[in-house]
């Protein structure tokens, strides 16, 4: 995180109101975002609605990322990046979320990968991520092409009385059905 904090991309996390109003309307008017429903990679493979609550959350963090523009100081891409992979067998980093003009998104994953020091992955939501639209060849050119695949997301609403516990704290969750297996691996 300090070779993107010394390249001026982590945005302060002490930002003022009017800082986190003008990130989180460029969020939520991206059309890669609503073609996503409003769900952002929360930790890797887990999808999540991303609200102005928890992208504060981000933004005090200092996991909030911005690109400005070439030729002005306005913000024209933004990205979560969180430190941490999957598993300690996979520690490749994730960007949970990437939001802007497609041009200046590319510059800021790119930037990151670099900065990283390592691989950086992430998913947008498929097919055709509105980011990439007449631009898939420069993205895959940058090591993020196209997966050609969609994922899809099942949800299950939970009590308006049940607090929603932090992913790190699985053992908070109450299940009203009891967990059943949905596959049965081959025999060997």
């Amino acid at each position: 995180m300090a070779n993107l904090e010394t390249a001026g991309l982590v945005v302060d996390p002490a930002s003022d109101a009017s800082t986190l109003a003008m990130l989180w309307a460029l969020v939520a008017a991206d059309p890669t975002f609503r073609y996503g429903h409003g769900l952002y990679e929360s930790r890797p493979w887990t999808a999540q609605e991303l609200t102005t609550e928890r992208f504060a959350i981000h933004l005090r963090r200092g996991e909030v990322l911005a690109e400005r523009g070439e030729d002005s100081d306005a913000v024209t891409a933004v990205a979560i990046f969180r430190r941490g992979g999957v598993s300690l067998d996979d520690p490749t980093q994730n960007i949970a979320l990437l939001a802007g003009e497609g041009r200046a998104a590319l510059r800021l994953a790119r930037a990151v990968r670099v900065r990283a020091g390592e691989p950086v992955r992430m998913r947008l939501p498929e097919p055709n991520p509105p980011l990439m639209a007449g631009m898939a060849e420069e993205w895959a050119r940058a090591g993020f092409p196209p997966r050609g695949h969609v994922n899809h997301v099942l949800e299950r609403r939970s009590a308006l009385h049940e607090v929603v516990p932090e992913p790190d704290l699985p053992g908070l969750l109450a299940f009203e059905d009891e967990p059943r297996a949905v596959a049965i691996p081959p025999e060997p």
